[in-house]
């Protein structure tokens, strides 16, 4: 089984490097509410699992509506309030995998970070972890094809879970989102050449 995972992973490794991404290769991503869907040629490649980290305020409590949304009910992720808690929802090909706080989030200023892996989803509100569940699924290669996009501050089309009935627009203020991938370690030069030396 693991030989498997394995051999799955080189393959979206070799999958994303056949075509660049048109805008260059990103890590990360800083987006707005109230823009149209972004393509997610635009957004860095999320095949090895990424995470979308916001900065938001609530003026009053309970709030609710998305943050971030990507795809639907058929291959789709979203971050969002619902009911007042934080909640993660990743729905691969149907079967949904969801995190929730187990705490209202009071009126104020608060931070909030969803994890995407390919083994675990993990939710943090303030800095602290709130709910993690296991995937126990490949990630897909691309979330969707020509379709959704990715949306900031409500979604359009089908939801990713039945929590909510799009658009679902944020009842709070949506200060800054990121979404973001692990970066490749930078590169030590002197290393590399010492280690190209040693072999001659």
């Amino acid at each position: 089984m693991r030989k498997a995972g394995l051999l799955v992973w080189q393959a979206h490794q070799i999958a994303a490097a056949l075509v660049r991404p048109a805008f260059g290769f990103r890590t990360s991503v800083e987006l707005r509410p109230g823009g149209g869907p972004l393509s997610e040629d635009a957004l860095p490649p999320l095949l090895g699992g990424f995470a979308v980290r916001a900065e938001l305020e609530l003026a009053v409590a309970p709030g609710e509506g998305i943050v971030a949304a990507l795809g639907d009910w058929t291959n789709g992720w979203a971050l969002y309030l619902f009911r007042g808690r934080a909640v993660g929802a990743l729905n691969l090909c149907g079967d949904l995998h969801r995190v929730e706080s187990a705490q209202v989030l009071a009126a104020g200023r608060h931070q909030l970070r969803l994890a995407v892996a390919r083994d675990r989803l993990a939710l943090e509100v303030d800095g602290a972890l709130a709910a993690e569940a296991p995937v126990q699924r490949e990630l897909p290669l691309r979330w969707q094809i020509g379709a959704a996009g990715l949306l900031v501050g409500r979604d359009r089309g089908f939801p990713v879970s039945d929590d909510y009935a799009p658009p679902f627009p944020f009842t709070g203020v949506l200060q800054r989102v990121v979404l973001e991938i692990a970066g490749r370690p930078p590169r030590d030069g002197r290393r590399e050449v010492a280690r190209a030396l040693r072999h001659e």
